[in-house]
């Protein structure tokens, strides 16, 4: 009897183990879809050889096989939790519509995807609707008005807790604090986008995020709300603020218009701005090690530079177009006055943005400085940034602390290469192609 049960214990040990081996194949596709005559990946991870599978592309409308099978030959190496991982190549599949990938004889398949040439549209819109959602001030998404009281600064030349007037802009990510860091970003992010692809987007929201037109891009609608906070952190020529609110947010998931957080000053009251003075800064236990603000002036000037040419040239706003221009020349010198970064700041918790390069955002500032005025010298200064900053990239790092190197793109060198001479171009593109053969 012994031996008995002690074989069936090793027969279901080995058939465990059995399997174990044949773990199940976990699919990733591009969610949005590939277009018909474009390269078409998907990514197969497993915990076990699946070399020898094959997989089949499956009609979603009657779950037959339209294409396949495919082969899954090399493995790639692990990555993230699992220890294989496979390409799964279809780019000569060409049919239009909805589909599954299904690995054969097997119930594993992936989410649906689209093939087709309008894939991609009207996710510009949806990436646009999402900044609506996250508007501080009047919320087109909520048709509320939330933190109407911001904001009552620290570190700032003025007494702590003076009042000033720095509401609108956008919430960061899960939680209600706002941070030029990455709003300045974003700015620059649109207004590049809508130069580099002008005639791409729809106009269907006014600039409150209302479904009525008004005859501009909605991706310029949702920059300017964007600008128009950036002019308010910006309310003297020597001052710079660059955050509201702090980790004291981290209470749990609250809608903003009833945002219960106390900074000091009652729950759901005024929240904190902190003043940007290139210092460590931290009210309580913790503190960041900030020893500049270029990061923020660089892409501030860059920022307001684009907006410049923009509501100019496309616009006919020059009103407009000429106090971005002023605000923009005034936050560069800043930034030329107190080099390195400003960093998030943290309260009660060391969690913060640990931006550390800065050389590359007063190289995009310099540059788009250059396009507008033609002055020479931002064009000399914005080399000597691209020199200074060179190769320096999260690309061919393995570790980085979060956001180190942030924005993880450095359009300076792109922004730089339209204005320079043919020998710097060349310098330019190969700071990019080491950091892309690095990856």
């Amino acid at each position: 009897m012994q031996t008995k049960i002690s074989s069936i214990i090793i027969f279901v040990i080995i058939l465990f183990n059995g399997v174990q081996a044949q773990s199940e194949i976990y699919i990733r596709v591009n969610q949005i879809g590939y277009k018909k005559n474009e390269r078409k990946v998907a990514i197969a991870f497993s915990n076990s050889p699946a070399k020898g599978h094959t997989y089949e592309i499956i009609d979603t409308q009657n779950e037959k096989a339209v294409w396949g099978p495919g082969k899954i030959e090399k493995n790639i190496g692990g990555w993230g939790n699992f220890d294989y991982h496979y390409k799964l190549d279809f780019s000569d599949f060409e049919k239009n519509g909805l589909f599954r990938i299904k690995i054969s004889g097997t119930d594993w398949r992936s989410q649906p995807f689209r093939i087709g040439e309008n894939a991609y549209d009207g996710y510009t819109q949806d990436v646009i609707g999402y900044l609506q959602q996250q508007r501080c001030g009047y919320n087109p998404f909520f048709d509320e008005v939330c933190h109407p009281r911001d904001g009552r600064t620290v570190y700032g030349p003025m007494p702590d807790s003076t009042f000033i007037d720095v509401t609108g802009g956008w919430h960061d990510a899960g939680d209600h604090l706002q941070y030029l860091l990455t709003s300045g970003n974003s700015v620059c992010r649109m207004l590049f986008t809508y130069r580099e692809n002008k005639g791409k987007f729809k106009d269907e929201v006014d600039r409150l995020g209302h479904k009525v037109k008004n005859g501009i891009p909605d991706i310029l609608d949702e920059a300017k709300w964007g600008l128009d906070w950036m002019l308010k952190m910006h309310p003297k020529p020597d001052q710079l603020f660059h955050q509201i609110a702090d980790d004291r947010d981290h209470i749990g998931f609250k809608v903003p218009f009833l945002d219960s957080a106390d900074y000091g000053w009652g729950k759901g009251s005024y929240r904190v701005v902190y003043f940007a003075n290139g210092k460590p800064q931290g009210l309580k236990q913790y503190q960041n090690t900030s020893d500049g603000l270029a990061n923020l002036a660089g892409r501030y000037a860059a920022a307001m530079a684009m907006a410049y040419d923009i509501w100019k040239n496309d616009l006919d706003n020059e009103l407009f177009a000429e106090r971005c221009l002023q605000a923009g020349k005034e936050v560069y010198e800043m930034g030329l006055d107190k080099p390195g970064c400003q960093e998030g700041t943290p309260c009660r918790a060391p969690y913060r943005y640990y931006e550390s390069s800065w050389a590359d955002d007063m190289e995009w500032g310099a540059a788009e400085l250059f396009k507008v005025t033609e002055d020479e010298k931002y064009l000399k200064q914005s080399k000597k940034f691209a020199r200074l900053i060179n190769t320096t990239s999260w690309m061919g790092q393995d570790t980085a602390r979060h956001y180190e190197y942030y924005p993880f793109t450095n359009i300076g060198h792109y922004a730089l290469w339209q204005v320079a001479d043919e020998e710097f171009q060349d310098t330019l593109a190969n700071y990019y192609r080491v950091n892309i053969q690095g990856v």
